[in-house]
């Protein structure tokens, strides 16, 4: 029997999860976590895949009135725990081309540290993919003639 749920990262960003066990408000190391509400993966569910339980439930699904894709790319302030400008990024290697799948909005995490710690986290959560942390080397910007 299988689990699928969302967990919510020190962040503040929601993280997918399939487990072999349903979600506990206590980690063993004694953190309280947040997480959705579990879906248990029987019957005809059961033979779903980890990218199809996140297409049949996304990120805010249990909630009463989900805001749309739309509403939320247009908060474009920062997240908690996000620095816009420190250059800090963390992103996933697909699973066959091995290319980087970023997001439209990426979060920007506030120090190298961060980001480190936020890769180490998605690797435990997500066993076989691969996280890379990225830092921005340089900005480049030509004003536009008036």
């Amino acid at each position: 029997m299988s689990f699928f749920y969302y967990e919510r990262t020190p962040t503040g960003r929601w993280s997918p999860v399939m487990s072999d066990s349903p979600p506990a408000s206590v980690r063993a190391d004694g953190v309280k976590v947040k997480t959705s509400p579990a879906m248990e993966l029987t019957g005809d569910t059961a033979h779903l895949t980890f990218g199809e339980c996140r297409e049949r439930w996304p990120v805010g699904w249990w909630e009463s009135a989900p805001e749309s894709r739309s509403d939320r790319a247009v908060k474009r302030g920062p997240r908690s725990g996000e620095k816009i400008g420190a250059g800090f990024f963390v992103f996933r290697r697909g699973d066959s081309t091995n290319r980087i799948r970023p997001s439209q909005l990426p979060f920007e995490h506030p120090s190298k540290e961060a980001a480190l710690a936020e890769a180490v986290r998605l690797a435990g959560v997500r066993p076989g993919y691969s996280f890379d942390v990225f830092e921005r080397v340089s900005s480049i910007r030509k004003e536009a003639a008036e």
